[in-house]
């Protein structure tokens, strides 16, 4: 590669349960890839079965990149997703292999290619006071709030998300501007890679199943088990992983909670409402392709052609 050539960058993304794991993996082996992790859970260390982290015998096929990188009480954030996975990717595409990044967190994706809206500074007066009203309202009415300051950010951003509820609540009141017209009004980055964007597909009726299907996998596999000894190590809900979804439903059934029947089926439920979430993120993406998680060959020929592009 040229010193002014973008590095070639493979994606292969789409909602939970669709296979994305296995499908990069098979292209890293085929390609002389390696892999770039964007699953927001999986860089935490010892959430392995709740976030089906690629297992021993996979790791030792292929080299992986920002899995286990953090305690689960250490915070982490946007930003450090995309310095470190920029530099795996210069550190993969300086080595002449394949970068591929594979998982669903299509927020942190996009700042890895893109970045993300800076030009407004934190306000650490007005993060606190919105920090003090989420604590005393809950997340939900600040949510209620933004819809009314900004409903262009409100539509986009979960009523749960506290992060980007304050931020968005922050820019309004430091600047009087919402950001969604910030975000828009400034030029947008160029992409600094050459980028392959590829969107797993399934139909709704097979997803949903595959999900069902995973979950009471992943209970059988010792789900339960794996939350408790983090309990044991003194890790609780105040962790922000323990609070993802289907973590934070095994969670409340090791506190006696919710029976262990209420606790697979929150579960699920949450977890088809996440690829919804996901679906319809990821159908905001200019340049994502969607393909047939299924059809393997139609896979492996776009990931050939890109690459053997000029």
């Amino acid at each position: 590669m040229s010193p002014n050539e973008r590095p070639k960058v493979v994606v292969v993304t789409g909602p939970t349960a669709t296979g994305k794991s296995e499908a990069a993996h098979l292209l890293a082996r085929e390609f002389n890839g390696e892999l770039i992790n964007a699953d927001s859970v999986q860089i935490y260390r010892r959430l392995d079965i709740g976030t089906s982290k690629p297992d021993a015998q996979m790791r030792g096929e292929c080299a992986y990149h920002l899995l286990d990188i953090r305690d689960p009480d250490e915070p982490f954030n946007a930003e450090t997703y995309r310095r470190l996975a920029r530099e795996a990717v210069a550190s993969i595409a300086g080595g002449a292999r394949v970068p591929i990044v594979v998982g669903g967190c299509g927020f942190y994706i996009r700042a890895l290619l893109q970045g993300f809206f800076q030009g407004v500074g934190p306000d650490p007066e007005v993060r606190a006071r919105l920090q003090a009203r989420q604590a005393s309202e809950g997340t939900p009415a600040l949510h209620r709030e933004l819809q009314t300051v900004d409903p262009a950010s409100a539509s986009r951003i979960h009523p749960h998300d506290t992060h980007r509820i304050l931020r968005a609540l922050e820019v309004w009141i430091t600047t009087g501007r919402p950001i969604s017209e910030w975000q828009r009004t400034e030029s947008p980055p160029r992409h600094a890679y050459d980028v392959l964007y590829l969107v797993l597909d399934r139909p709704r009726a097979a997803l949903r199943e595959r999900i069902g299907q995973r979950v009471r996998a992943m209970i059988r596999k010792g789900w339960v088990e794996e939350v408790q000894a983090l309990i044991r190590l003194g890790y609780d809900e105040s962790c922000r992983p323990l609070r993802s979804v289907g973590y934070a439903d095994v969670l409340a059934y090791c506190r006696g909670h919710v029976t262990a029947e209420e606790m697979a089926s929150r579960i699920d439920r949450a977890t088809v409402a996440l690829a919804r979430r996901q679906t319809t993120w990821f159908r905001k993406e200019a340049d994502a392709q969607w393909v047939e998680a299924t059809d393997h060959e139609a896979l492996r020929d776009r990931v050939e052609r890109f690459l053997k592009v000029a």
